[in-house]
C-alpha cells in the first residue's frame, strides 16, 4: 500500500518535532536522555502505527457501497487504534523504569500536534 503525501507529511512533522524534543531534553538533562529517549522512540513508533492505520482504514471504507456502514466501520477502528494502543503505550511507560513516561507522553502529543501542522503547510503547500 502506498501511503498518501498528507500521511507522508505527517510523520516527517511529527519525527521531527519528536527530534527536537530529544534535542531540548538533552539540553536540559543530558544524564538522564536515555529513559527519556527511549520513550519518545516507542511512542513514535506507535504514533507511526496509528497513521498508518488509519490510512488503510480510509482507504478500505472508502471501497463500502454503503455510506453509513463505512462511516461505522472508520468510528469503531478510530476508537480502537487511539484507545487501545495509546492505553497499551501509557501502561508500559508508567510500568517501566527505563522508558520514560513523559517521553511516551510528548511523541503522542507531537503527533497529535503534527496532524494540524501539516494541515496547515499541506493546504499552503
Amino acid at each position: 500500500m502506498k501511503l498518501p503525501k498528507f500521511t507522508i507529511k505527517m510523520i516527517q512533522i511529527g519525527s521531527l518535532l519528536s527530534a527536537l524534543g530529544i534535542g531540548f531534553y538533552a539540553v536540559i538533562r543530558p544524564l538522564y536522555i536515555l529513559p527519556f529517549f527511549l520513550g519518545v522512540l516507542i511512542g513514535l513508533v506507535v504514533s507511526i502505527l496509528r497513521v498508518v492505520l488509519l490510512a488503510k482504514s480510509a482507504e478500505k471504507s472508502l471501497n463500502f457501497e454503503n455510506p453509513k456502514r463505512a462511516g461505522l466501520s472508520m468510528q469503531l477502528s478510530s476508537v480502537f487504534r487511539y484507545f487501545i494502543l495509546v492505553a497499551v503505550l501509557i501502561f508500559v511507560g508508567i510500568n517501566q523504569h527505563i522508558v520514560n513516561f513523559w517521553g511516551v507522553i510528548y511523541s503522542v502529543l507531537a503527533f497529535q500536534i503534527s496532524i494540524y501542522l501539516s494541515n496547515i503547510t499541506f493546504r499552503r503547500g
